[in-house]
C-alpha cells in the first residue's frame, strides 16, 4: 500500500469559492446573495429572539432578573469602592446613587472602611441591613 503525501493548500480564487458555496446553499434550497460572506450579520439575527414566542423570551427575562437580583447586593456592598476607585463612571449618575438611602449606607460603608483599613474585616451583616 503506497501512502500519498498531503497535498499543499492551494488558495481558491474568488470565483471558485463563490461558486462552491452557491452549490452547497442551493442543494438544501437556500438562497442568498452573500456567497462568500455569508456569515456576515448572522449573529444579529442569531441574537434576536423569535418573533412571536412569549415563551422564549419570558425564559430568557426571568433568568436575567434572577441573576441580577443575585448580584446586587453584591454590586451594591462594591459600588461605595468602586465609586471611589473610578468616580467618572457614567452608572453613578444613575438615581438609584443619590438616593437618601443609598447614600446613608455609602456613608456608613465609608466610616466603617475607615475604621478597619481591611476589607476583609468590614462588618457585612451591618452593611447589608442598609442595603435591604
Amino acid at each position: 500500500m503506497k501512502i500519498k503525501p498531503p497535498r499543499q493548500a492551494q488558495e481558491w480564487s474568488y470565483s471558485s469559492h463563490r461558486e462552491s458555496i452557491g452549490k452547497a446553499l442551493s442543494s438544501p434550497g437556500i438562497s442568498s446573495n452573500k456567497k462568500t460572506h455569508n456569515n456576515c450579520g448572522s449573529s444579529a439575527r442569531m441574537a434576536e429572539p423569535c418573533p412571536g414566542n412569549p415563551i422564549q423570551l419570558t425564559a430568557a427575562e426571568n433568568a436575567f432578573v434572577q441573576v441580577i437580583m443575585m448580584f446586587r447586593k453584591t454590586f451594591i456592598q462594591d459600588s461605595v469602592l468602586m465609586m471611589e476607585l473610578h468616580p467618572c463612571y457614567p452608572i453613578w449618575q444613575h438615581l438609584t446613587f443619590s438616593d437618601p438611602a443609598y447614600l446613608s449606607f455609602k456613608r456608613d460603608m465609608l466610616q466603617i472602611e475607615a475604621q478597619e483599613h481591611d476589607p476583609a474585616h468590614t462588618l457585612l451583616p451591618i452593611i447589608c441591613a442598609h442595603a435591604l
